[in-house]
C-alpha cells in the first residue's frame, strides 16, 4: 500500500435542508444526491459549480431515518438505486429512482441483509455504506467497521434483481490504516475496470448508530482481483466524506467527485472536488 501526498479538497457548493448528504452518482451530465435523513433525491447539472442552495422540506429524526447510505446506477435495470444502512431494524427499506428524479418503488432489503449477516457478522457491526455495480448482476457492498467489532470489509454479491434472486454472498475482511490513532472505515465506493475507489473517515467512535468526532478522512484505491489496498490519499481537512464518484481522469491524476456530511442540523453539506495524483 502506498500513501500519496495529502490532497486539499475544493468545495463547490454547499447545501442546507439537505445537509446530511450520503451519496452520489453522476450519470448522463447529471449528478444526484441523497441524504440520510430524507427520502428523495436531488439533481444538479454535474457541470453546476460554486452553488449555495436552500432545499425545501423537514428532515426525519434520527430514530425515524431511513438512512439510505450509499448510491449507485444499476445500469441492468435503468435506474438510480439508494440503498440503506441496515443499522437497525427500521433501516431496511431502499429506493429506486429513474433518470428524471421520480421514485420508481421502494425496495425491501431484509432478506439480502440476513444473507449478510449471516457469513459472521454480528447486528451490531452491521453497517452498510458504500455499494456499487461491478459488472451486469455482480455487486459490492461495503461494511464500514465503525462498530465495537471494527468489521471493515466488503461483501461480493451475485443477483439477477438486487437486492433479491440472491446467487451468491461472499465476505472479505479489508484493514485501513489509522489517522490521528483513530482507524479508518471506508464510508462509500465507485468500480472501475476492477479497482474499487474509496472514501473513508476516522471517526472515533465505536457505534454503528451513534457518530463521533471526525479525526481525518482519505480517498483510496483497492484491487478486487488481488484483495490488497493499493494507495490511500489523506485529506487536508477531516471532511466526513459519504459519497464519491470518479469524474474523469486528467494527465494521468484523479478528479473525484465527492459529497460530505457534517453531522451536524445547521451547517452546509459540502458538494466537493478532490484531485489526487497517483
Amino acid at each position: 500500500m502506498q500513501f500519496l501526498e495529502t490532497v486539499t479538497p475544493k468545495t463547490i457548493g454547499r447545501l442546507t435542508g439537505f445537509n446530511a448528504l450520503s451519496g452520489l452518482a453522476i450519470v448522463e451530465g447529471s449528478m444526484y444526491l441523497i441524504a440520510d435523513n430524507r427520502e428523495e433525491l436531488l439533481q444538479i447539472p454535474v457541470e453546476k459549480i460554486n452553488f449555495e442552495t436552500k432545499i425545501p422540506g423537514k428532515a426525519i429524526e434520527k430514530k425515524a431515518k431511513p438512512d439510505l447510505e450509499s448510491l449507485f446506477f444499476d445500469e441492468p435495470h435503468a435506474r438510480l438505486l439508494a440503498v440503506p444502512s441496515g443499522s437497525t431494524p427500521n433501516r431496511r427499506t431502499g429506493k429506486a429512482f429513474a433518470l428524471d428524479g421520480t421514485l420508481q418503488d421502494a425496495i425491501d432489503f431484509t432478506l439480502l441483509f440476513e444473507r449478510l449477516t449471516a457469513t459472521g457478522i454480528d447486528t451490531t457491526d452491521f453497517n452498510v455504506e458504500g455499494s456499487a455495480l461491478i459488472a451486469p448482476y455482480r455487486y459490492v457492498l461495503l461494511n464500514r467497521g465503525n462498530g465495537p467489532g471494527g468489521r471493515n470489509g466488503f461483501w461480493m454479491v451475485e443477483a439477477e434483481n438486487f437486492p433479491h434472486s440472491i446467487r451468491s454472498v461472499a465476505w472479505h475482511g479489508v484493514a485501513l490504516p489509522t489517522l490521528a490513532g483513530v482507524s479508518l472505515h471506508w464510508t462509500d465506493c465507485k468500480v472501475k475496470n476492477g479497482v474499487l475507489y474509496f472514501a473513508a473517515a476516522a471517526e472515533d467512535t465505536q457505534s454503528v448508530y451513534d457518530d463521533g468526532a471526525t479525526v481525518g478522512a482519505a480517498l483510496g484505491a483497492f484491487d478486487l482481483k488481488s484483495k490488497t489496498v493499493l494507495w490511500i490519499a489523506p485529506l487536508s481537512v477531516a471532511h466526513k466524506i459519504e459519497g464519491i464518484e470518479l469524474l474523469r481522469e486528467k494527465n494521468g491524476d484523479l478528479i473525484f467527485r465527492c459529497c460530505s456530511d457534517p453531522d451536524s442540523d445547521t451547517l452546509p453539506g459540502l458538494v466537493l472536488e478532490i484531485e489526487v495524483r497517483v
